[in-house]
């Protein structure tokens, strides 16, 4: 109604903008993004009409925002061209805030694309510049926080903590509790990337403690599915699990939340696939990938192609592999934790199929550099689990000694990171390696301590279909004595 009033009386733009503004936030607080776009989209007719660029160039910030990210409406080729209009204009109107901002989303954008994060990074840096050129302190703040994103995708992992770090500083500072959730969110994926599963975990308790004390349903979701990859680090399966099933209970409670349920689906289906349950792995990956645009389809592949790998289905397996490497500059975001336990998946997976296909030479000439074997780059995620691997296929191709060797580095980086799913499955391996080397007595050492590390897990599946499922895992079976 006030809009309707201001409309047909003589407001000023700057009266304008803030009506409009008012609500179109209010609307986005909500979850109403479709409302807040129609809203918006109003603004910036009125001021094509009335040759008011200011009006205009209010009414395209925001709808690139919503544009460009996965809590938003995702759109890359819509926020490329509402940008493009919007930098424009602001060079044009000296708007030096609005300037800031739209590299701000043309950063964010490069990230929802998933195109090039150096490009990211430029963007993201040049926004810096101008907010603190022109002491735009909450805009620092904003592109601060999402600049951590881009660092972490190419491993600059100590400006990525500076990043967030500060922009957490002026949202304590300023009380916004909203913006203060997601930001510890970040640090957690900042955390996790270095291997810090306490110190992300800590984080991630946080902001699931200011998310409830907020009501805000979308940030505790993302809490935990934040808490998965700790869960699985240590283990907790069953906890794992639990926080999919939690995640996915609450989103009934959110409008348009396809993205969002289409990660938690990936994510289950990811934890599956780590504990060998191919077919449940399948399912909650397809539940993921139909819920999403098919441009986007490629992030949540990695745990389809591992149930395909479990299954034995080697050629659906391979074509949907192929999508991953398929990606521009997939290498580039191979440590990005902003899909969680998903994103580190792809080159796992890669090593489990060819290991099915007994393609051995293949998994040998894989330069691991890449994911810190050398000590010239931080250690990988998966490092430990792509040297168990690798330790399979030497043992395969018959060089015990060397196959000894690298299980004896991956068991020594899994213990150093408690990695309890990873320890059981080396021990199990090296304990097949000693026997090949008619080292009994060793083997047989390494066995127990596999079954005892199994029965840890077990007693941590959380219920009887995970139970069952994880001890139907084959090599589960062959460790246990059942074939």
């Amino acid at each position: 109604l006030a809009i309707e009033i201001a409309r047909q009386g003589d407001s000023s733009s700057e009266q304008m903008i803030a009506l409009y503004m008012a609500r179109g936030r209010a609307q986005e607080v909500s979850g109403q993004h479709d409302e807040a776009l129609s809203g918006y989209r109003e603004l910036e007719d009125l001021g094509r009409k009335t040759q008011d660029a200011v009006l205009e160039m209010a009414a395209l910030v925001p709808m690139i925002t919503i544009h460009s990210t996965l809590s938003g409406r995702p759109d890359a080729d819509m926020a490329r061209t509402l940008s493009a209009r919007s930098l424009v204009l602001a060079q044009e109107l000296g708007d030096h805030a609005s300037e800031a901002k739209t590299l701000w989303n043309n950063l964010l954008l490069e990230i929802l694309a998933a195109d090039d994060y150096y490009k990211a990074i430029e963007f993201g840096e040049r926004s810096l510049e101008i907010a603190r050129q022109y002491d735009l302190k909450e805009q620092l703040a904003f592109t601060l926080q999402d600049l951590a994103r881009a660092y972490v995708a190419v491993e600059r992992f100590p400006e990525a903590k500076v990043a967030v770090d500060g922009a957490r500083e002026y949202w304590r500072a300023t009380g916004n509790m909203t913006m203060l959730a997601d930001n510890l969110f970040n640090a957690a994926g900042v955390l996790y990337a270095q291997l810090d599963f306490d110190g992300a975990w800590d984080f991630v308790q946080e902001g699931l403690e200011i998310s409830r004390s907020i009501g805000s349903v979308h940030l505790e979701v993302i809490a935990l599915a934040d808490s998965v990859q700790y869960h699985m680090n240590s283990g907790e399966i069953g906890r794992a699990l639990g926080a999919t099933e939690e995640g996915l209970e609450k989103l009934n409670e959110i409008v348009g939340s396809d993205f969002i349920t289409a990660y938690l689906h990936a994510i289950a289906a990811t934890v599956y696939g780590l504990i060998g349950m191919g077919d449940a792995a399948i399912e909650k990956a397809l539940l993921a990938t139909n819920l999403i645009d098919p441009r986007r389809r490629w992030s949540f592949n990695a745990p389809l192609a591992l149930g395909y790998t479990i299954t034995g289905r080697l050629p659906e397996a391979e074509e949907t592999l192929q999508t991953l490497y398929q990606q521009p500059r997939f290498e580039s975001k191979r440590h990005l934790d902003y899909f969680g336990i998903i994103t580190p998946m792809a080159d796992l997976v890669r090593g489990e199929f060819l290991l099915a296909k007994k393609e051995y030479q293949q998994i040998l000439d894989y330069d691991l550099s890449a994911h810190g074997l050398t000590g010239n780059m931080p250690a990988s995620l998966v490092l430990p689990d792509l040297l168990r691997i690798k330790g399979q296929a030497l043992a395969a191709l018959g060089h015990t000694r060397e196959a000894s060797e690298t299980l004896d580095g991956a068991l020594e980086m899994a213990e150093a990171r408690s990695s309890k799913l990873s320890i059981w499955r080396i021990l199990f391996e090296l304990s097949e390696v000693a026997a090949l080397e008619n080292r009994h007595e060793d083997s047989d050492q390494l066995l127990q301590r596999s079954r005892e590390m199994i029965d840890y897990l077990t007693a941590r599946c959380g219920n009887d279909e995970a139970r069952e499922g994880f001890l139907d895992h084959p090599a589960v079976r062959r460790a246990l004595g059942g074939e």
